[in-house]
């Protein structure tokens, strides 16, 4: 984990934030907590310009660079709703970075459409929205064979569509081709099946592999 060191930042505000990282890693949780409140109401007595700074240098770390500046790349919640409140206004104009950065750290999927729909030529929004593309394909594909959790099969529809747009635009990373084209061949396969004989032998039969999650009921 990367502790804070940038001149932009005054070293009262860094030397806090360290503080909490130093006590969060040794497991003194309370200790971090009621340091990282304390720095964060320091934080709110500093300039406009501290806190563009502040917030561009911790999104870009964490968003762009892939830096941990917090343990588990997890943002602690003081930290978590100033940055959402500085990027928030960004999010209806989908201006970038900061409608990306939001979208990264706070969006759902519904957002992150409305962002990649004013920015289809950006790299970066194009492969979140393929990210939470294949997460709504996972997730709608966790109780198959049994049922799907997809509302219907428009839902099914538009994610394709937009997948394959994005994948016709961008380079996107060939594991996550795959994943993506693997769970839209899931899906279809689960809408044409009715429902008799062993679906997981009609997937291995068109070259899918599919393994049953177990299911648990409780009285």
């Amino acid at each position: 984990m990367k502790h804070f060191d940038y001149p932009q930042l005054p070293e009262e505000l860094q030397r806090g934030l360290n503080d909490y990282c130093k006590f969060w890693e040794q497991g003194l949780k309370k200790r971090a907590n009621a340091v990282i409140r304390e720095i964060m109401k320091y934080y709110d007595t500093l300039s406009e310009d501290v806190h563009k700074e502040f917030i561009t240098i911790v999104c870009t770390e964490i968003c762009d660079n892939h830096v941990e500046l917090f343990q588990d790349y997890s943002l602690p919640y003081e930290v978590s709703i100033r940055l959402g409140q500085e990027l928030f206004p960004f999010v209806n104009q989908g201006a970038l970075p900061q409608a990306r950065w939001h979208c990264e750290l706070f969006g759902d999927l519904d957002e992150t459409v409305s962002i990649y729909q004013k920015n289809k030529d950006d790299f970066k929004t194009a492969r979140i929205l393929m990210l939470r593309l294949i997460y709504l394909l996972s997730f709608g594909a966790h109780h198959f064979p049994e049922y799907s959790c997809l509302e219907n099969v428009s839902e099914l529809d538009e994610a394709e569509e937009l997948g394959k747009e994005i994948l016709k635009k961008h380079d996107i990373d060939v594991e996550l081709q795959q994943e993506f084209r693997y769970y839209i061949k899931l899906h279809r396969l689960f809408h044409s099946w009715n429902g008799e004989g062993d679906f997981a032998l009609l997937c291995r039969r068109n070259g899918l592999e599919f393994n049953e999650i177990a299911a648990y009921y409780y009285k």
